[in-house]
């Protein structure tokens, strides 16, 4: 996209996010005990971490954020229940003791911001701002894909309670909408700009 590599794989994002505590990137956990996969009933979350002294445990769980517009990483790229439930189960977890994290990742170099995708998912990002005034911490990092593999990340903002209010640059001024509001382009259904919109979004 643009000369830049980009994975789409969510698996990966997993693998990045252990990474990345591994490598002391979030220094409240650095040292203790990390798990895949630790179910919590009838779920199971990516990460969990207990440290050293037995006294600190976490549950994390991790986000693949593979949609970009306009520098904007945005999760999910579809409504999902399931993601939705996982962050209200980590709320609940607070409650017991845990100290829960979602890390929202993203294999594009574009992103400068992090930001739920409302007007895709709006269930999800109420339930976001919701959750992190219950005690769930949120990160963002984006990393550089090359062919070679990836870059060192960066961290980038979460924006949990700012709305996305305008279109992207590439629909603004050139876009008429047809029957629909919208917050971004990503809801647009009819977009008359000469180019589909999946391979407009293909092409970001």
């Amino acid at each position: 996209v643009r000369d830049e590599w980009v994975s789409l794989r969510p698996t990966d994002a997993n693998v990045l996010a252990r990474r990345l505590i591994e490598a002391g990137r979030l220094p409240e956990l650095s040292g203790g005990t990390l798990r895949s996969e630790v179910p919590f009933g009838r779920e199971r979350f990516d990460l969990a971490w207990w440290s050293e002294e037995g006294d600190r445990r976490s549950v994390i769980e991790v986000k693949s954020a593979s949609l970009v517009l306009d520098g904007v990483a945005l999760f999910p790229d579809a409504v999902s229940e399931r993601a939705s439930r996982h962050l209200l189960r980590l709320a609940a977890l607070a409650g017991e003791g845990w100290e829960p994290r979602v890390i929202f990742v993203c294999q594009h170099a574009a992103a400068q911001v992090f930001r739920p995708a409302e007007s895709i998912d709006p269930v999800f990002a109420t339930t976001l701002r919701t959750v992190l005034d219950q005690g769930v911490q949120a990160r963002a990092f984006r990393f550089r894909v090359t062919p070679a593999g990836v870059d060192e990340p960066r961290e980038i903002p979460v924006e949990p309670r700012e709305r996305w209010s305008q279109p992207c640059q590439r629909c603004r001024g050139r876009a008429r909408v047809s029957g629909w509001s919208f917050r971004n382009c990503a809801i647009i259904l009819v977009c008359n700009i000469g180019t589909p919109l999946a391979s407009l979004l293909t092409q970001r």
